[in-house]
């Protein structure tokens, strides 16, 4: 049994804890939080204030699923790898074009602590478009695409976190819409991600903010820039009622005059999806630090069996 640690306790940390308690090789053996009160009122696991100094040293697990937005990934992830007791982390940070810096810098952290870290193991990035790319690029050299919000808008989590990291915006659900006249080209692949998609945005402000001037913050924000956004203001009381769902689907479609292939994705709960995935993440992380692996790790760069709770013998029969 391997003790799972959620790091971070809001909608994605809590379908990763109970999908660990659903799991028959992983236990939950703490949570760590911000909110500590609030939490040890829902669990009977130990929990671990994040309030307090030194208390990462103290959180002891075999992993560590860390479920914090991109922007906060990219401040703490580090400092967390080369603190913590837990040999093996796991991240789902989705800032595509970050990607490089970020993997350096946990692997340096990974390996100075002779850890190991698998990052970016969402659904996009991660185990299922990010490995999906790789393939196509394999069969069809460059012509594929990756799309999101083709069957109605589909709410980035990552998007989203971006917009409250501004200072005057209280909340935000941030959409991603594909252009359905863009997907009946016959060279699709050919379209820049601005081309194919834009962005839609639902904003609460701090009351007397300058609505003006967080249309230009958001407009120069490298999660939106170039792309058309169309930005909403609404009250508290509306995003409560109309966007306490959190759907997304997408998809990644790549071919040539041999044919095409396609995966599409369609999560009624986007945090749910990737919960799902950070949990079989945490299997993989184990079984490569088992065979005496270090660093940090990228979805493409993790055997697939890894993520399955099947042995070696089962899998055999499944292929």
């Amino acid at each position: 049994m391997k003790r799972v640690l959620v790091v971070g306790f809001g909608n994605v940390g809590l379908h990763v804890a109970k999908f660990v308690e659903a799991s028959d090789d992983m236990e939950l053996s703490g949570i760590a939080t911000r909110r500590p009160e609030n939490v040890g009122a829902q669990t009977s696991v130990p929990v671990y204030d994040l309030n307090k100094p030194g208390i990462i040293e103290l959180m002891e697990a075999d992993v560590a699923i860390l479920c914090y937005g991109s922007a906060e990934l990219k401040k703490k992830a580090p400092d967390i790898v080369r603190r913590s007791p837990a040999p093996v982390t796991v991240d789902s940070c989705d800032d595509h074009a970050g990607v490089p810096v970020y993997y350096s810098r946990m692997d340096d952290s990974a390996r100075a602590a002779d850890n190991l870290s698998v990052i970016c193991e969402g659904w996009d990035p991660g185990a299922l478009f990010s490995a999906m790319r790789v393939f196509l690029e394999a069969l069809f050299g460059g012509n594929y695409v990756t799309c999101y919000g083709i069957c109605g808008g589909g709410l980035s989590m990552g998007h989203s976190d971006a917009l409250r990291q501004i200072e005057g915006i209280r909340d935000a659900r941030s959409y991603t819409h594909t252009r359905p006249e863009a997907l009946r080209g016959s060279e699709v692949w050919k379209l820049t991600p601005t081309t194919l998609m834009w962005r839609e945005n639902f904003l609460v402000l701090e009351p007397g903010v300058d609505e003006e001037v967080i249309e230009r913050v958001i407009a120069t924000h490298p999660y939106f820039i170039g792309f058309e956004v169309i930005n909403h203001l609404i009250s508290e009381e509306v995003m409560r009622n109309d966007h306490s769902n959190h759907p997304h689907n997408g998809m990644v479609w790549g071919g040539d005059e041999s044919g095409s292939i396609e995966l599409r994705v369609n999560w009624e709960s986007n945090p749910a999806g990737t919960a799902k995935i950070l949990v079989a993440s945490a299997r993989a992380g184990c079984r490569l630090y088992q065979e005496g692996k270090t660093g940090a790790f990228l979805p493409h760069q993790i055997p697939l069996g890894h993520f399955s709770a099947l042995t070696e013998e089962e899998l055999l029969h499944k292929v």
